[in-house]
């Protein structure tokens, strides 16, 4: 029986092992998920924004806050467990628009984190293979590493 990990916001988790990685609470913010089939080494992570945009605001320690880091740390991961690179894929959801109001226009920052992840991932030539983004609900995923599987559930 596999046993499961919980990924909350502005974390990461990467593994080897029959685990299933969750996250829920994905409002704007974006999961990431990034997976070696070959090697049955997967990874989530739970961004909240889409780039760092001055080193003034770096924290102490690896974070996933940030959509690019977020990417980086997985990809970081992957490696270190015997990932191939040339294997990966991805996988994204989340970046709804939450609240009309306090979103203004269809490019809030639900959408930014969107394409900040395609954009990234595909500066990091990892193939982005499949998606559940935008709208105006939250979501749950739940990734299963050794089927390679990843199950979001739609919370209106």
């Amino acid at each position: 029986m596999s046993s499961t990990v919980n990924v909350k916001t502005a974390e990461y988790y990467v593994t080897d092992k029959e685990e299933i990685i969750e996250t829920g609470s994905i409002g704007s913010c974006v999961a990431i998920v990034i997976f070696d089939p070959a090697a049955h080494i997967g990874g989530m992570a739970h961004a909240m924004l889409p780039e760092r945009h001055t080193r003034s605001q770096a924290s102490v320690g690896k974070t996933a806050k940030f959509v690019d880091e977020s990417i980086d740390l997985l990809l970081e991961g992957i490696r270190e467990l015997g990932g191939d690179v040339k294997h990966l894929n991805a996988k994204i959801v989340g970046g709804a628009k939450m609240f009309k109001h306090l979103s203004g226009d269809n490019k809030g920052i639900g959408f930014q984190n969107i394409e900040a992840a395609k954009k990234y991932l595909k500066a990091k030539h990892v193939a982005l293979t499949g998606e559940d983004t935008g709208g105006s609900h939250g979501r749950l995923a739940e990734f299963n590493v050794h089927a390679g599987i990843l199950k979001v559930d739609s919370k209106i």
